[in-house]
């Protein structure tokens, strides 16, 4: 872990016009909120990640005691952005199987990623999401979109420690399961890299539906140098806030196709 500074993922981000009607969503995989927060005000330093130039914006942490945490933002504002390069596979134990005739590319890739084991492509205005049958309920990976396969494996892998876990016995199939493991069990996911067509655009965090991925580090710092080591540039600068009476360091970076990756560093408090 001290090769990647990354200690694990800590949540991903999910835009949310209304907070505690979303939340209902993932209760039904055992999610509950933790804490939420209103009317917090907006740093500068965010400014460059927001499509719209809010001043505050609301948000809830839900969590699940084995799973990554998730947080629903509320900038207070309907931007209709739906092209997302993350998605969500939930696994659900409660799960029942469906007919899968889809027209959905992705969610064909994915049955056969999985052996036919996924149940549905979950569509609602907040965020949509896939599921697979499985024992416990818990974000089961993550996928991300990309134009180029092996750059973005090398990104995930060099910079933020992750261990290729499969790959496809064709190159038909354009497809890598990538792995980060944490010592704390709900910091840990899986990454499948899916690679499609692409087009060149800014994403922002106050797009619709899944918007970002949360890392928590050792040192932020140390992380900026080596992500001008793999070639990437960024003007962003760290900046500190107090979220749930908890003092941190924040900064929002774009990987190779501009998705938003925000990386957290815990002060000790005073």
């Amino acid at each position: 872990f001290k090769l990647s500074n990354i200690i694990g993922i800590d949540h991903i981000c999910i835009s949310s016009n209304n907070i505690l009607e979303d939340s209902k969503i993932f209760e039904k995989f055992g999610y509950k909120i933790d804490f939420y927060e209103k009317k917090n005000p907006i740093k500068n330093e965010k400014r460059e990640f927001l499509n719209n130039n809010f001043k505050t914006h609301d948000f809830a942490l839900l969590k699940l005691h084995n799973s990554v945490a998730i947080e629903l933002i509320d900038h207070n504002e309907n931007n209709e952005n739906i092209d997302q390069i993350f998605s969500i596979i939930f696994n659900s134990k409660n799960g029942k199987s469906i007919d899968l005739k889809s027209q959905d590319i992705l969610l064909n890739k994915l049955k056969n990623i999985f052996n036919n084991s996924i149940l549905k492509l979950n569509m609602n205005s907040t965020c949509n999401f896939f599921e697979c049958s499985e024992k416990e309920n818990k974000i089961n990976s993550i996928i991300i979109k990309t134009n180029d396969i092996e750059k973005s494996k090398n990104f995930w892998c060099k910079l933020f420690g992750f261990v290729e876990l499969k790959s496809p016995k064709n190159k038909i199939e354009n497809y890598q399961i990538l792995e980060f493991t944490s010592p704390i069990k709900n910091w840990s996911m899986k990454f499948i890299l899916i690679e499609e067509k692409l087009e060149k655009k800014m994403r922002y965090l106050d797009d619709k539906g899944f918007t970002c991925v949360s890392f928590l580090v050792t040192n932020i710092e140390d992380f900026l140098k080596k992500f001008d080591n793999f070639g990437l540039k960024t003007n962003s600068v760290p900046y500190e806030t107090i979220v749930n009476n908890k003092k941190m360091r924040l900064i929002f970076l774009r990987g190779l196709e501009n998705e938003i990756i925000e990386l957290i560093e815990f002060k000790k408090n005073e």
